[in-house]
């Protein structure tokens, strides 16, 4: 009996190795994948760095083009026929509010849910009244400022939001210099509802020699190839183009458009006065015109202007 235990007990031990062929196989995959993680890595960081900040910039970048002042216009003794004035505006910055907008979404929601959705309107109309909804309160707040009683246009709304949401939108335009120093006081820096101010042509005589100034018309399709940047996706806002007589004549003349390289986290725009500081001033042109013959022939009274008179070369005035 002993010796069949003995016997026995030979079968019953069992010999394991200390490693696993299989396991071993796994830990070399996993390291080869490491060392292809760590490789990929290196290769992107410092071969191909030059590509990822491209990128980087035509993803958070955008173009955004503002024409220059045009020129001013004299006459041949020096009087201004021609000018620029400043042109306040209240504008708001759409792209800020994304978030105003989407709570306003679900507050809707939830108002029409809790109405036993009844006449819910689709998704696209759903979010414009949002956007309205929003839109309206900060038009709200300068109507409260400014004591009027102005409405958003949603159709007009809609239409910038889609086609230019960098650009502010405006909400109120051409204000009065009390108005626009009213809202300046009352408007926190860090609102998205802010005062812009641009310029507008200005002349000094009403319509005198008005068939030979011209006239201007809006223009947003100028040429920008001569700027730097035609990969960014480009924002243009609206200049001024010469329809007729001296202001289409002079357009010929190059003038400086101002240009903003924005990312999306610095959307606002420096006024047009503050800008011009930095860029080339438009160039002036003297006309050859009497402000009191144009007067004369428009049936207006000329304005008696003391002027200083004329010196000669060898300094004597003229009689």
């Amino acid at each position: 009996m002993p010796d069949n235990l003995a016997d026995q007990s030979g079968s019953l031990v069992e010999s394991h190795k200390n490693y696993d062929p299989r396991v071993i196989l796994f830990y070399f995959f996993i390291a080869l994948m490491l060392i292809v993680l760590a490789g990929g890595v290196a290769y992107q960081q410092l071969f191909k760095v030059d590509e990822s900040s491209e990128r980087e910039r035509l993803q958070s970048q955008r173009r955004i083009l503002v024409p220059g002042p045009r020129g001013n216009i004299y006459d041949r003794e020096g009087r201004l026929l021609v000018g620029n004035r400043p042109r306040f505006s209240a504008v708001l910055y759409l792209d800020e509010l994304r978030r105003e907008f989407r709570r306003e979404y679900i507050v809707i929601r939830k108002n029409y849910r809790d109405a036993g959705d009844k006449d819910v309107p689709n998704l696209a109309q759903m979010n414009q009244l949002a956007r309205s909804s929003v839109v309206q309160r900060y038009l709200d707040e300068v109507n409260r400022i400014l004591k009027r009683d102005e409405k958003v246009d949603g159709r007009d709304l809609s239409r910038h939001f889609v086609r230019s949401l960098l650009l502010p939108y405006t909400l109120l335009e051409d204000l009065e210099p009390n108005e626009y120093a009213r809202l300046l006081e009352s408007l926190p820096v860090s609102s998205p509802l802010q005062v812009y101010t641009s310029s507008t042509r200005y002349y000094p005589f009403g319509a005198a020699a008005s068939h030979t100034l011209g006239y201007v018309g809006v223009n947003s399709d100028f040429d920008a190839d001569d700027f730097p940047g035609n990969d960014l996706r480009t924002f243009k806002l609206k200049g001024s183009v010469g329809r007729n007589g001296l202001e289409k004549t002079f357009d010929a003349t190059p003038r400086r458009r101002r240009r903003h390289y924005l990312s999306r986290r610095s959307l606002r725009l420096p006024d047009q006065s503050t800008t011009g500081k930095t860029s080339t001033r438009a160039r002036s042109k003297p006309g050859h015109l009497d402000r009191h013959r144009s007067s004369a022939s428009c049936g207006e009274k000329a304005p008696r202007i003391r002027h200083p008179r004329s010196r000669r070369r060898d300094g004597r005035a003229h009689r």
